[in-house]
């Protein structure tokens, strides 16, 4: 089953339909924006992706959207499987037309094309970021997400060094590798 698009609009809760797992059973998720009663779901969903590598996959220097949603310029969104946290997704505007992606996080559960769920979620931040004037999207990631790295080239984002980075993008000490899209070159492969 081709699960349809998300809401246009970025503030509107939007529902889909999606077969998920190994039993293929259907599920209704919806994707909203972040609401503080959503940070207990966000911690354990991100607890399980922990779990999956021998390597830490936060720091001192990472921030949860519960501290962050509400500074200026800001935007998160949660996808939802009925009241269990499956995704985060996150956009910061920077200056001179520049944002960087944050907390791009799915359930293993949710992974995959199958689902989308990860191109949905991307898809509404960079819908979201291009709406407010920004034309180049940044982010940083781990070198032990392999698959999420393939996720990025995938969906047009290319490798940059340390220098090719904006100076107000504040860059995680784990995160060693960085990404730009050119935002009017993103191609939604949901």
């Amino acid at each position: 089953m081709v699960a349809p698009a998300f809401s246009e609009q970025a503030n509107a809760p939007a529902e889909i339909s999606m077969r998920i797992g190994k039993k293929n059973h259907v599920s209704k998720l919806t994707m909203r924006p972040y609401e503080p009663a959503d940070q207990p779901g966000i911690d354990q969903m991100m607890q399980g992706i922990a779990a999956e590598y021998p390597q830490a996959i936060s720091g001192p220097h990472s921030v949860k959207i519960a501290e962050a949603y509400r500074l200026p310029n800001q935007r998160y969104w949660v996808a939802l499987d009925g009241h269990k946290v499956v995704g985060t997704v996150g956009v910061i505007l920077l200056a001179e037309q520049n944002a960087v992606l944050k907390r791009m996080m799915t359930d293993k559960d949710y992974r995959g094309a199958s689902t989308g769920l990860a191109s949905r979620l991307m898809a509404t931040a960079i819908q979201w970021a291009r709406s407010h004037g920004t034309t180049t999207i940044y982010l940083g990631t781990m070198a032990q997400f392999l698959a999420a790295q393939r996720f990025y080239q995938k969906h047009g984002f290319e490798e940059v060094p340390l220098e090719g980075l904006p100076a107000d993008l504040v860059v995680n000490p784990i995160d060693p590798l960085h990404y730009r899209l050119n935002v009017s070159s993103f191609q939604n492969q949901a």
